[in-house]
Order: C-alpha cells, then sequence, then structure tokens
C-alpha cells in the first residue's frame, strides 16, 4: 500500500512540474521573436500612432485568445492524462493558476526583449533566467534544503509559486481525502503529509489564494517595468559612425561611357497556367497580357496584392521553372533567347540577396567585374570598372557610407 502511495505522490509531482516547466520553455523560445517588432514598434511610436501603454496594454489583450487556446489545448489533455483530481472546482483553479503563471513570465521576459540589444543576449540570458527558476522551484531542490542566502530566490519566483498553489489546489481535492491516518492526536490527510514533507509547502487551500495575490502583482511590476522600457529605452541597429566633412568639396569622379545597345521589350498575349496543388484542374495566372517596356524609360507596375505583378516579372526574366507560359516576348523585335536575355538584364528581387558581410563598395566592384566585359575595348582592364564603380556610388549618392557593411534586418 505504502508503494502505491508513493507512486501516487510522486506522479502528482510530476504532472505539476512538468506543466510548470512546459509554461516556462514555451516563453523562452518565444521570447526572441519579440525582438523583430522593436523596429516596427519604434516607426509607429515616432509617426505618433500611439503611447507606450497603450501598445503595451493593447498587445497583451490581443494576446489573450490565443493564450487561452495554448493554456487549454496543453492543458487539457495533460490534465486527465497525468490523472489529476477529476474535479471541476479543481480543474478550472488549475487552468486560471497557468494563465495568471503564464502572463507572469511574459511579462519577466517581456522586459529583456525591450532592453537587450539582440535575440542572442535574450536568448542567453532567458536561458539563465530559466535555469535559475527551474532550480528554485522546489521541485529539483527541496525548499527546506534551499541555503537560507538563497531561499528569496524560491519566494520571489513566480514558478514556485504556480507549483504551490497548483500542489495545494491537487492535494488537497478529494482524491486524497480517502488517504487519512492519525497524527499527533489530529487526522491528516495523505495530500497534507504530501505538501509538508519533504518540500515543507503550507497544507493549506489559502495558499491557493496567495498564488494569486503573488502571480497578478507580480505582472502588474512586470508590466509596468516593460512599459518603462518601451517608453524610456531604444535600441537601434548597430551601425558604423559615418564621418562626413561637409566643408570639403567632393571631387567629381569621371564618367565612364560604356556602349550599350537599347532595348524595347514587349510582350504579347502573355498566358501563365499552373496546376492546381489540391487537384489537377488548371489555373490561369496571367491571362493574355501584352505590354511594351520602352528602352529609357522607366514603368511602374502596380496592382492590388495578388494581382499577378511579381508572376508577370517572374516570368518575362525567365525565372519561372514549372508551369505552362504561352505568347511571345520579344527584345528589339527578336524572339526572346535565354542566354543573351540573362546576359543582357538585371532582374533585383523584393527580398534582400546581398551578403550583410560586405562593404557597399564590395558589394557594388563584385556586381561590376562580373557583369562588365573586359574584353569590351570601352572596359579594356580592371581599373576602368573600378572607375565605373565610382561613378555608380556617386551617381546614387553612396560614396559617404561607401565603407560600411551592408547589414542584415536584425543587425542593421
Amino acid at each position: 500500500m505504502a508503494k502505491s502511495y508513493d507512486k501516487l505522490l510522486a506522479g502528482t509531482y510530476s504532472s505539476i512540474f512538468l506543466t510548470a516547466f512546459h509554461i516556462l520553455l514555451g516563453t523562452l523560445t518565444s521570447t526572441p521573436d519579440e525582438v523583430d517588432g522593436r523596429l516596427i514598434y519604434y516607426k509607429h511610436t515616432d509617426a505618433r500612432f500611439f503611447q507606450s501603454g497603450a501598445f503595451l496594454l493593447g498587445r497583451q489583450i490581443s494576446q489573450l485568445p490565443l493564450l487561452g487556446m495554448e493554456i487549454i489545448a496543453f492543458g487539457l489533455p495533460f490534465y486527465f492524462i497525468a490523472g489529476l483530481a477529476y474535479e471541476a472546482k479543481a480543474f478550472f483553479i488549475y487552468l486560471a493558476i497557468l494563465i495568471a503563471y503564464k502572463f507572469a513570465l511574459k511579462m519577466l521576459y517581456g522586459v529583456l526583449a525591450q532592453v537587450l540589444p539582440k535575440k542572442a543576449n535574450v536568448q542567453g540570458i532567458g536561458t539563465f533566467f530559466y535555469l535559475l527558476l527551474t532550480l528554485t522551484s522546489g521541485f529539483i531542490v527541496y525548499p527546506t534544503t534551499i541555503p537560507n542566502y538563497w531561499k528569496w530566490l524560491f519566494w520571489a519566483n513566480p514558478m514556485s509559486w504556480a507549483m504551490q498553489g497548483m500542489a495545494s489546489n491537487q492535494f488537497l481535492s478529494s482524491n486524497y481525502k480517502q488517504y487519512s491516518c492519525e497524527m499527533n492526536g489530529a487526522v491528516v490527510t495523505l495530500g497534507e503529509i504530501a505538501l509538508q514533507s519533504p518540500r515543507g509547502w503550507q497544507s493549506d487551500r489559502v495558499w491557493i489564494g496567495y498564488t494569486f495575490a503573488f502571480l497578478l502583482p507580480y505582472i502588474v511590476v512586470f508590466g509596468t517595468v516593460t512599459w518603462l522600457a518601451l517608453k524610456y529605452v531604444r535600441i537601434e541597429p548597430d551601425r558604423q559612425h559615418v564621418e562626413v566633412d561637409i566643408c570639403k568639396p567632393k571631387e567629381k569622379t569621371s564618367e565612364v561611357q560604356v556602349p550599350f545597345i537599347p532595348v524595347d521589350l514587349s510582350f504579347e498575349n502573355l498566358c501563365y497556367e499552373v496546376t492546381a496543388s489540391t487537384s489537377k484542374d488548371k489555373l490561369r495566372l496571367l491571362n493574355e497580357v501584352s505590354g511594351v517596356f520602352k528602352a529609357g524609360r522607366m514603368c511602374a507596375l502596380m496592382g492590388s496584392s495578388g494581382a499577378g505583378k511579381t508572376t508577370l516579372m517572374d516570368v518575362i526574366a525567365m525565372r519561372k521553372t514549372s508551369g505552362e507560359i504561352t505568347g511571345n516576348i520579344a527584345l528589339n523585335g527578336h524572339e526572346q533567347e535565354r542566354v543573351s536575355f540573362l546576359r543582357s538584364s538585371g532582374y533585383v528581387e523584393q527580398f534582400d540577396t546581398n551578403s550583410p558581410e560586405l562593404t557597399v563598395r564590395e558589394t557594388v566592384e563584385f556586381s561590376g567585374r562580373l557583369r562588365l566585359d573586359a574584353s569590351n575595348p570601352a572596359i579594356g582592364d580592371d581599373a576602368t570598372k573600378i572607375k565605373f564603380v565610382d561613378h555608380v556610388l556617386e551617381v546614387m549618392e553612396l560614396t559617404d557610407i561607401q565603407n560600411l557593411q551592408v547589414g542584415s534586418f536584425e543587425e542593421g
């Protein structure tokens, strides 16, 4: 009988710890993604779209449905699979503790996402907190064995309070009232004994209320810290400092003339069909599209999202490798031919494909050395290519930042 009691107690304690551990781990892995939203937030606040407090409150309210679904999707099956108390009251208290605990962790880790410069920093410091919260939660190291000078970590740990609340909710339920004995002249249940020894938790349902009394102010305190961080801390992407001497006149670079034949690009009755992903039906993405791009003129292709602008450009640029393309594409009246077309055209996609480690100048030089033909008498040698690069940088007004790295979205 004693062995069956031990298995029951160990199973309940393990279930409570795994629940709290899963919520903590999910918060840790999702927090670094909040760093990406900072630049958008900065742009919106610069445009006076909203105040910091309104943004923080609105973001938390908008996450309530998703957070509730996440808690229910995990807690509902886990609760019954783990064999916890089959009582409606105990179950809903369990869900309420999880929701409060999740919000407390989001507020705590939200501070890290606002005051640390990079995702790697958030992940590193967040992992340290994850280990600290886990070790001082009262499951791995019993509260009665934590040294007094570290005991404050146990009492300041939202994970330990959530586990105390869930343990009181479970061990003081009807599951354990049927197992009782007399101790020191009083009748105590197995659940009360499990709470008091060896962990030293309190065997009173009032500690469920204390759990909420700790977690709710915890949410408010760290929510306030997050609000202050949003309002007063601004972390811009790292950029090298550029010193520009406005008094020094800029020397004009010599313009390099590369002779070329202007090209008029025309397309007539262009159609593009693909096979549907769910059936064998044909979907026509382009339907008899015709047009002309005149040499020396900039043409803007406009339309609503999903109208087929990128699809049309990909078809003209010969970048579609699937589907069926019909119609005529001509360059100066000559039918489009793959090798000559790719050699005489450049295609800039909407996604950044530059190497972030190269500088602006190195990027332009790399492209120039690949595209400019040394066999052309107007080019001749590599020195002429560099002159052409200098001229392009000046025309594009990139000379002052030519030695800065291109960077990435995260690094700036």
